[in-house]
């Protein structure tokens, strides 16, 4: 479906949406999560799914396509992985409600054949630079098995109607845990984001990327 174009009474500003949803007054925006090695560390943002096959290639050395996690031999529920996705700054006031959608894809990879379970929490948060409020979280089901497994997982999340200020920003985190029930064998997880979505380490073609959904509100209809 090609982008609808929302105009703003008496504003020149054109904004492209992926689709709309009437009923809720609402335009969606589809965004992509990457990271990137840059000289004071690894950083991770969201981007324009639009724009991710003009600025992306299979052999990039200066993007993360992937990120593994801590790993743990625990048998009580711990964070393997937690990474903050950020969109760049608004420079115009803006508003978000409904349901957004984030899909995720993930490996765990076990050390035995043992019983383990796992799970991914995903939240939505404004960040102005210095501090982070939380606007919606939910968390997986869990998940268990006694091998490897390549999941994909998607999550709805209900956004309370938010207003961000110029300056602040969309933060996109996604979380993974895992335990096992003998408190002896390892296990890891990996969480994909792959604008390309094809195969990136463990991960196979079609379940790389990190993309969410993200409910705009529409002025007028």
């Amino acid at each position: 479906m090609p982008p609808t174009s929302i105009y703003g009474e008496r504003r020149e500003l054109l904004t492209n949406v992926d689709w709309t949803d009437v009923a809720g007054a609402t335009g969606f925006i589809l965004y992509d999560g990457w990271g990137a090695r840059i000289s004071t560390g690894n950083d991770y943002f969201l981007i324009d799914t639009t724009n991710r096959t003009h600025l992306f290639g299979d052999d990039d050395s200066g993007t993360i396509l992937n990120t593994g996690g801590s790993g743990s031999t625990s048998s009580t529920s711990n964070k393997l992985l937690d990474l903050d996705f950020d969109l760049s700054e608004f420079q115009l006031p803006r508003t978000i409600k409904g349901i957004a959608t984030v899909k995720i894809g993930i490996n765990f990879t076990v050390g035995g054949a043992v019983n383990f379970e796992y799970f991914a929490i995903i939240k939505i948060r404004k960040w102005d630079g210095s501090s982070e409020t939380e606007i919606a979280s939910v968390q997986s089901v869990t998940f268990t098995t006694t091998t490897n497994v390549t999941d994909a997982i998607t999550l709805p999340l209900t956004i309370p109607l938010t207003h961000f200020k110029k300056g602040e920003q969309i933060r996109l985190t996604v979380s993974l845990w895992g335990k096992n029930d003998d408190n002896s064998t390892s296990y890891n997880m990996v969480l994909g984001h792959n604008p390309l979505n094809t195969v990136i380490g463990v991960i196979p073609a079609d379940n790389s990327r990190l993309v969410a959904a993200i409910p705009f509100r529409m002025d007028n209809l």
